[in-house]
């Protein structure tokens, strides 16, 4: 990355940094092509084509990179003191463009609180979650499979727990689906069910589309 700082003329518009010649992916305004964004204070200024670096402070070389709004991740792992596969956030998520990342069940009703003190509150990366419908999450036994407690944390951070998971190495059981369902409904959010080809292949890419038509 070439980085070149320099001192625009007087009169003239000043960019706090030019990122030059990027590959620019922006979905909401459609577009997919090598422009260049200019950035005053901590907002964009200015996209456009062959913007002067003369007009900038900093400039910055990116021609060998995408350039897009923060990505979100929505299954993710990171309650770092639940074991398992749990990684940490900011160096896994922002290092590879994600700045919204959605846990998807490490915790349950029991351990969600630490975690939000424990990771959420202290990471750069905006995390949000599912609550896992197990108490303790994704790497505990599937036990305490308590659907109004597990409602009741979902509505006491509404910020944050946007709905409800349950694990594939869980799915196997029909009451783990059942009350992952009436948690969902009881806080008015939404399920999210894991099932890879390899827990279990009659069901595989069904259980997430339509649960209800599947347990009919």
């Amino acid at each position: 990355v070439l980085v070149v700082f320099l001192t625009p003329l007087a009169g003239q518009e000043v960019y706090d940094l030019l990122l030059k010649n990027g590959h620019v992916i922006d979905p909401k305004s459609g577009r997919n092509g090598r422009f260049d964004i200019a950035i005053i204070g901590d907002k964009i200024a200015r996209i456009g084509k062959d913007l002067p670096v003369a007009h900038a402070r900093n400039a910055v070389d990116v021609s060998r990179y995408y350039v897009t709004p923060g990505l979100i991740d929505i299954h993710t792992h990171f309650n770092t003191h639940g074991g398992g596969l749990n990684l940490q956030p900011d160096p896994t998520a922002l290092s590879n463009g994600v700045t919204t990342a959605v846990d998807a069940g490490s915790c349950g009703w029991k351990n969600f609180e630490a975690f939000r003190e424990r990771v959420i509150a202290r990471s750069k990366t905006r995390l949000l979650a599912f609550l896992n419908i197990a108490g303790d999450g994704a790497y505990s036994a599937a036990d305490e499979l308590d659907a109004d407690a597990a409602a009741r944390m979902v509505r006491k951070y509404p910020d944050m727990v946007v709905g409800i998971s349950a694990d594939h190495e869980q799915a196997g059981r029909w009451e783990v689906l059942d009350r992952a369902l009436k948690a969902a409904e009881l806080s008015k959010s939404v399920l999210m069910v894991a099932v890879p080809p390899t827990a279990a292949p009659e069901h595989a890419g069904r259980i997430p589309v339509s649960y209800t038509h599947l347990r009919a």
